[in-house]
């Protein structure tokens, strides 16, 4: 218990909320610090006097409310700090620990983190999809017509493939989507990436660009068709958008609603530098994989197939050097629990 040296006390009176102790109700007072040393609460039709003895007031925490304690579990709950120090002015108080503690701003900023927690983990993924499918398709296709262009000017090349390659691939990916109810128009898109090596990538207009290198590591055809179907189960989710969606947070979402030029370029942006590099989560990759299965057995080719071009993928990874591009399994990572549920599906 500390005390402060009695001083001349003036008639200033703090502001305040009194509780009676028995209901939650507030009354709003002024209360006095007078001589004596006396305490005087007066409020709308009543008024209190008690001696200091019988008091006492919490220590100052920062901006936090002081609570002055008195007799019958009444309190006085002072939220302007400086005009209590004014109505103190030197009054004698004994001074305790604040009535809430360390506990309670502990657990407020517990919950408070928590909270934060959960609108990342929960809210953001959330609002990332629902702008995803919000978005008009000729904002996707200019985002995605502009990124082409630029991955054609830093990192594609011309396909090498022999054109009548490149042309039966095409007649066979175009079959392959309209018996499996995929739309046969998709655009599909063959580049020669030697920086990038064996891969393939969705982008948000529906294109999906194949690299020579895949092309030529796949021992069938069928399992480059299931590379298609995997991508076009990102593409049924919008995985793509919603990953940088989440990344670039509240900002990007908001201005894509509204419409601005600016955010389409933005996120043009976001999806150049990052597309290539991206990581798809662990729930992505079983939706485009349970999908990429769906339209696979509608045709009747094993779902394994996938499974079998991930083995390839990991083969040929595992003997090349890894420079700033990486192979297919960067932007698509393998697991055995993706190839174990492939081969049950």
């Amino acid at each position: 218990m500390n005390s402060v040296a009695p001083a001349a006390a003036g008639p200033v009176p703090a502001p305040a909320r009194f509780f009676d102790g028995r209901s939650a109700r507030a009354h709003l007072v002024q209360v006095w610090f007078l001589p004596g040393p006396e305490l005087v609460i007066r409020g709308s039709g009543f008024e209190q006097r008690h001696p200091a003895a019988r008091i006492n007031l919490d220590r100052a925490l920062g901006d936090a409310p002081r609570f002055l304690q008195l007799p019958g579990d009444q309190t006085c709950e002072f939220t302007d700090g400086r005009a209590l120090d004014a109505a103190l002015a030197g009054w004698p108080v004994s001074t305790g620990p604040h009535p809430l503690g360390w506990r309670f701003y502990a657990g407020t900023l517990l919950g408070l983190m928590l909270a934060v927690w959960l609108a990342i983990s929960q809210g953001l993924p959330l609002a990332a999809r629902a702008v995803a499918f919000m978005l008009p398709a000729d904002t996707m296709e200019r985002v995605s017509r502009g990124t082409l262009a630029e991955l054609d000017r830093e990192i594609f090349e011309p396909s090498r493939l022999p054109p009548e390659r490149r042309e039966a691939l095409l007649r066979e990916a175009r079959s392959f989507l309209g018996a499996a109810g995929e739309s046969p128009d998709r655009r599909i898109e063959f580049r020669s990436a030697p920086e990038i090596g064996p891969n393939a990538m969705a982008l948000p207009s529906g294109d999906i660009i194949v690299t020579d290198d895949i092309v030529l590591l796949a021992r069938n055809d069928e399992q480059l068709l299931a590379v298609l179907a995997h991508e076009c189960g990102h593409l049924h989710y919008r995985h793509a958008l919603r990953g940088i969606l989440q990344d670039s947070a509240v900002t990007m979402m908001v201005t894509l609603v509204a419409g601005k030029q600016s955010s389409a370029n933005s996120l043009q942006s976001e999806l150049t530098a990052t597309l290539i590099h991206l990581r798809y989560s662990r729930d992505f990759e079983y939706e485009a994989d349970a999908y990429g299965a769906q339209l696979l057995r509608r045709v009747n080719i094993p779902p394994a197939r996938l499974g079998e071009m991930l083995d390839l993928l990991e083969q040929q990874a595992g003997g090349r050097s890894r420079g700033a591009l990486d192979s297919y399994l960067s932007s698509h990572p393998s697991t055995p629990e993706r190839k174990e549920r492939l081969k049950k599906q």
